[in-house]
């Protein structure tokens, strides 16, 4: 299975659908998008499949531990400073956040083709692609939190026989936050 638009454009509207999130469910303003040098090692965060008749993707939103909390108590209109909530919460939380960058996704695509949404999914550890998928990710920072914001398709099999001696896929990055 293809995608029906270039990764590029994928990246584009995750993007504009992440910054979105920050400004109206998270309240900030406080959102930069591109690399960062936060001590971010996006070993949790959720995924949530985009799936259409010329689309598989997943959309995954990365974290360490301390952002996922800060994150999550955003989300649920909490002070930084306020007890920490349960992994429990974080994971709900976690969840929500990528089900809601996932439903701004699809609302931006909507006139060009029809994706259904899977289901959110938490996970601990970081995402080791093969040479059959294709990674391009975004480094966020939202208030205090440094973040991942990651995309992963399959290849194409022009693709997968490019990089069929790779060890894995690679990921595409993109430019520098302050």
């Amino acid at each position: 299975m293809m995608l029906s638009l270039p990764i590029a454009d994928w990246m584009a509207v995750t993007e504009e659908a992440v910054l979105e999130v920050a400004t109206i469910a998270l309240s900030t303003s406080d959102c930069k998008l591109g690399s960062h040098d936060g001590g971010a090692t996006q070993a949790l965060g959720a995924y949530l499949a985009l799936l259409g008749h010329d689309t598989s993707l997943q959309v995954g939103l990365l974290s360490d531990a301390s952002g996922c909390q800060l994150l999550s108590k955003m989300l649920l209109g909490m002070a930084p400073e306020e007890e920490n909530l349960s992994d429990s919460d974080i994971a709900d939380a976690m969840c929500e956040l990528i089900n809601v960058i996932a439903g701004g996704i699809k609302r931006r695509v909507s006139d060009r083709l029809q994706i259904n949404l899977g289901l959110p999914l938490f996970v601990a550890g970081v995402p080791r692609p093969g040479h059959h998928s294709h990674v391009v990710l975004t480094q966020v920072r939202i208030a205090d939190a440094f973040a991942a914001v990651l995309l992963m398709s399959p290849r194409t099999q022009q693709e997968t026989a490019t990089t069929a001696g790779d060890a894995g896929a690679r990921a595409i990055g993109r430019g520098a936050v302050s």
